[in-house]
This record gives C-alpha cells, sequence and structure tokens, in this order.
C-alpha cells in the first residue's frame, strides 16, 4: 500500500469526476438527428481541396506512418496538384472537386477493408485521378 498525499488523493478525485462527467450514453434517434444537422459540402476554391486533402493524408502519416499505402498515394496526389499552376488549380469546377474527393472517399473504403495491397490495391479511377493529376 502506497501513503497518498492530499494533493494525490485530489487528483484521483477529480481524474473520476472527469470521465463520469465525460461519459455520455448515445442512442440510435441521437445520431439520426445529427444526421439531419450535418450535410456534405465541396471546398468552394482549390486551397480548401488542398487543404481537405493534406489534412486527410495528415491524419493517415500520424495513425499509420509514412509507410501506409494511402498516404503515399494521396502525397503524390498532393505533390501534383502543387506542381499545377494556381491558375489551373482555380479552374477546377465544383463538380470536379466533387468528384475527386468522392474517388478518394471509394480508395480509403478499399483501404479500410484491408485491400490496398499489391498491384491491385488501388481502384482503377483512383490509379487514373492519380495518373492524370501527376502528368499534369
Amino acid at each position: 500500500m502506497v501513503d497518498l498525499s492530499e494533493d494525490d488523493v485530489a487528483c484521483m478525485q477529480q481524474e473520476a469526476d472527469d470521465l463520469r462527467s465525460a461519459t455520455t450514453t448515445i442512442t440510435a434517434s441521437d445520431l439520426k438527428a445529427a444526421r439531419k444537422n450535418v450535410a456534405a459540402k465541396v471546398p468552394e476554391d482549390a486551397d480548401g481541396l488542398m487543404q481537405m486533402i493534406k489534412h486527410f493524408a495528415n491524419l493517415l502519416y500520424a495513425l499509420f506512418s509514412s509507410q501506409c499505402p494511402m498516404y503515399q498515394q494521396l502525397y503524390e496526389i498532393v505533390k501534383g496538384l502543387r506542381d499545377h499552376s494556381p491558375n489551373a488549380r482555380t479552374q477546377l469546377g465544383r463538380k470536379t472537386k466533387a468528384s475527386m474527393l468522392w474517388i478518394i472517399l471509394l480508395q480509403a473504403r478499399r483501404f479500410v477493408q484491408g485491400k490496398m495491397e499489391g498491384n491491385d490495391g488501388c481502384l482503377g479511377e483512383f490509379a487514373n485521378l492519380r495518373n492524370l493529376i501527376r502528368a499534369k
């Protein structure tokens, strides 16, 4: 048995209080209500698109390291977009940006399922998107 000081006991009690107050129960109706308030949005400008893709790539890097195949593919896309002129990036239409993000989402689903191994790891659309961006 370890002797605890008053500060140690107070700290332990504070941690227990914090855990009790942070724990909540979410019901299916709570999820439905939250889903109605959230709508998917496409970034208005090219910088917003780049920032969104970079945030996702940074998340993958933080979770899985630089050896993550999905991170490596997104890194190639970011490098390719960065190589385009600012004028070329601003010419991307809303539908084009939405399509790019949708293809990235589909590839991310494939990655999460563990199907991103070997030469057949990327969806054809994703590989085509990456190659078109890198080719300028």
